[in-house]
C-alpha cells in the first residue's frame, strides 16, 4: 500500500486545522489503514510506504 501524502494539499488542510502537516498526514493515514482493514481490504502492510515518509523522500531529494 502507498499513501501520496506530501505536497500543498496535505500541508493547507493541515494547517487550516492548526496542525503540523507531519501529524495530521500520519493521524490521516492510521485512520484510513484502520478503515481499510475493517472493510477486510488486504494489503502487504510490512511494503506500505508514505511520500511523506522520510526514508521515502530522501532518495527523491537525492535524485533530483
Amino acid at each position: 500500500m502507498g499513501w501520496d501524502a506530501s505536497g500543498l494539499p496535505a500541508e493547507n488542510a493541515a494547517m487550516e486545522r492548526g496542525m503540523e502537516p507531519s501529524v495530521w498526514t500520519k493521524q490521516k493515514i492510521k485512520h484510513l489503514t484502520e478503515q481499510l482493514q475493517k472493510l477486510g481490504c488486504r494489503f502487504e502492510w510490512d511494503c506500505e510506504l508514505a511520500t511523506c515518509d522520510n526514508t521515502y523522500y530522501c532518495w527523491t531529494q537525492y535524485l533530483f
